[in-house]
């Protein structure tokens, strides 16, 4: 049976339509079949998802009408796995119609019984107000989810909403649970947001996702384009966040399930091992499970080839204290799992000595456990420039990639994709050195352009004798096309009015001074010794 969650706030503004679209959309693309019914006569959640909304025949304001059903409503998304019921600006007029109706309360509860069952998830993006749309759409609900935006008067009309909810409770909808208050909008240099941050999580820490919605342009500009921030950019922070808070919704639905289920068949399944892989089934692919490390292989595509032991021992020590706070995700391979993505954490769970790991289970093929892989750890932890390059290259060779479709799959400028492709160009010595941190990526973009693998590393070992700049370096490289190895010096000339002090200096201190000038005037004059007795000279000298 699916399950019904709406999103509400009663004031404007707080990202409820952001959120009813980024995570429908999300829930989509980890495998679960969604609707979303856009029960706001603004109608954004539709035209967020491209629909045209004046070609509507038939939407919410029919379904709550019940001159329609809810099946003749749905419209198929361009979104994986997402379906909508769109919304019109006649919306606005239904609550005058439904007033002298019986049972006015339950018309989109009774509307949707005959659709709950086809999907996994059903999102209702609500109104902006207490009105009676949206009474029917917390009637309707299993839960609820408060999106709060990180200011002062969002967190002051947070009372009255829950105060709402407790009536609904009482009257309409005993079930109705409280999935959830997402903090959305938050920018951490604003002290207000942080203010907002700590006062929620402080007096309803029990009720607050542990996802925090941020700033992101990206996550704006998408609704004008007709796409979710998955379609849209999967690769920036707003795609993320509403990933993570899709994958801690299916976490905390799994949670409530298995805590029901256990209660029910007694202490015998309390304490049943849930790492035990004979109990998992196909049932659990796109769930979050305890599964044993035993029982996981690493990711024969993983483009990290090294991992960082101090920073993992940091990891596994944060594990030890807080736990896992973000499921690591596996593919089901026959009787085992191989790893998706999170084998730094795989890594340090093992190193503490725990057992099992919370994991979100999926289907992937090879090219989709490659492609995740990479993503995954460009986005989280910065590979080498020679490892991101050779990923980039085995998109390109083991699935036909362009580097146009891979810049796009990456969220990577074309010209920068083929910047690092350019890396493997250079003799292996040198690509071992960018990999061992001894030289930049600005280094190799300059030694490209020598054609002689001899002179490369000829220039290479001076880099490292010499410890020269990038800018040197690609100094270095010009000369030599024009026949020199040696940079060019240029003699800088004292000012006058320094030329002139320096003999009367030397005569006095009786040794001969270097000064040096820099451009803006500023510079400094060295003195030098020769033994003990010239240095305390000197000094008596300068006092």
């Amino acid at each position: 049976m699916g399950k019904i969650i709406a999103i509400a706030n009663q004031k404007g503004g707080v990202g409820k339509t952001t959120t009813s679209i980024n995570l429908a959309a999300s829930l989509g693309v980890l495998e679960k079949k969604v609707l979303l019914i856009d029960a706001d006569p603004q109608a954004n959640a539709s035209s967020g998802l491209g629909i045209e909304i004046e070609s509507i025949q038939i939407g919410t304001y029919q379904v709550l009408e019940h001159t329609a059903s809810a099946k003749d409503a749905i419209i198929k998304t361009s979104s994986p796995n997402l379906d909508i019921i769109p919304s019109h600006i006649d919306l606005v007029a239904i609550e005058i119609e439904l007033v002298d109706k019986e049972r006015r309360e339950y018309m989109l509860k009774e509307a949707l019984k005959e659709i709950k069952n086809d999907y996994d998830y059903i999102i209702i993006d609500c109104a902006p107000s207490l009105g009676l749309i949206t009474l029917n759409s917390l009637v309707a609900a299993d839960s609820v989810i408060i999106p709060i935006q990180c200011e002062y008067f969002a967190l002051e009309g947070l009372g009255k909403l829950l105060n709402t909810i407790k009536s609904i409770q009482k009257i309409h909808n005993p079930d109705l649970d409280i999935e959830g208050l997402l903090l959305t909008m938050f920018d951490s240099r604003l002290r207000l947001s942080n203010q907002v941050v700590d006062e929620v999580q402080k007096h309803f820490s029990t009720m607050v996702f542990d996802t925090i919605i941020r700033r992101n342009t990206r996550l704006g500009e998408a609704p004008s384009y007709g796409e979710s921030i998955i379609a849209y950019d999967a690769t920036s922070k707003g795609a993320v966040n509403y990933l993570n808070l899709a994958n801690e919704l299916l976490k905390n639905t799994m949670a409530k399930a298995n805590k029901k289920q256990a209660l029910g068949r007694g202490l015998s399944a309390l304490l049943k091992d849930t790492s035990d892989i004979s109990s998992v089934s196909n049932d659990v692919v796109g769930s979050i499970i305890e599964i044993g490390l035993e029982t996981i292989d690493v990711n024969p595509y993983q483009p990290r080839t090294y991992f960082d032991e101090e920073a993992l021992r940091e990891l596994a020590s944060s594990i030890k204290e807080l736990g896992v706070i973000q499921p690591i995700t596996v593919r089901k391979v026959g009787d085992s799992f191989q790893l998706v993505s999170g084998e730094r954490r795989f890594r340090a769970s093992k190193l503490i000595g725990n057992t099992t790991i919370p994991a979100y289970i999926r289907i992937a093929n090879d090219q989709e456990m490659l492609e995740m892989a990479l993503v995954e750890n460009i986005q989280r932890k910065n590979l080498d420039p020679i490892e991101v390059a050779l990923s980039y290259q085995r998109l390109i060779d083991e699935i036909q990639l362009t580097q146009e479709d891979l810049s796009t799959r990456v969220g990577k400028k074309r010209s920068t994709v083929a910047n690092y492709l350019r890396l493997l160009k250079l003799d292996p010595i040198l690509q071992t050195g960018m990999r061992d941190g001894f030289i930049s990526m600005g280094h190799g973009r300059a030694l490209i352009n020598v054609e002689s693998s001899e002179d490369q590393l000829d220039i290479y070992e001076k880099i490292l004798r010499e410890k020269l700049s990038v800018r040197q370096t690609e100094e270095i490289v010009k000369n030599l096309k024009a026949g020199s190895t040696t940079p060019k010096t240029v003699k800088k000339v004292l000012p006058k009015y320094i030329k002139e002090s320096v003999s009367d200096i030397n005569s006095y201190l009786g040794h001969k001074v270097d000064v040096s000038v820099n451009s803006k005037g500023k510079g400094k004059i060295s003195i030098p010794f020769h033994s003990q007795e010239d240095f305390e000279r000197i000094k008596n000298l300068l006092k």
